[in-house]
């Protein structure tokens, strides 16, 4: 199967990488991932934010860490914070990032459904 392109933003400072998912739906499938050391990255979901109702608030949290733990590395995910998962692992993050990316997509009408009625009620 190929992959699929998306756009990614990368900086580097100080020898650390940041990726950003460039795209039209940043609330819904914004993306970023930023390295804290080596092994060790920080994967931010904009959507997080947002999604705090059953049965979705589920599948999306299960959805982000499959997604991240079949990265082929990963050691470990942890959900750190609302929008926030930490992922340790000899991996590199635009790996990361497209797995994320490419799991929201699959989730991505019910989450844009559910975001367009917070705005929209």
């Amino acid at each position: 199967m190929a992959e699929e392109s998306i756009g990614i933003d990368k900086r580097t400072q100080h020898g650390f990488t940041q990726l950003a998912h460039v795209t039209d739906e940043p609330h819904i499938l914004g993306v970023t991932v930023s390295q804290e050391e080596p092994q060790l990255w920080v994967v931010f979901v904009n959507v997080a934010e947002f999604v705090r109702e059953e049965p979705l608030e589920t599948e999306f949290r299960r959805t982000v860490e499959r997604s991240l733990s079949g990265v082929n590395g990963v050691k470990s995910v942890e959900e750190a914070d609302r929008e926030v998962w930490v992922v340790e692992g000899n991996v590199q993050g635009e790996e990361l990032l497209r797995a994320t990316v490419s799991g929201l997509k699959t989730i991505h009408e019910q989450l844009k459904a559910y975001v367009e009625s917070i705005f929209n009620p």
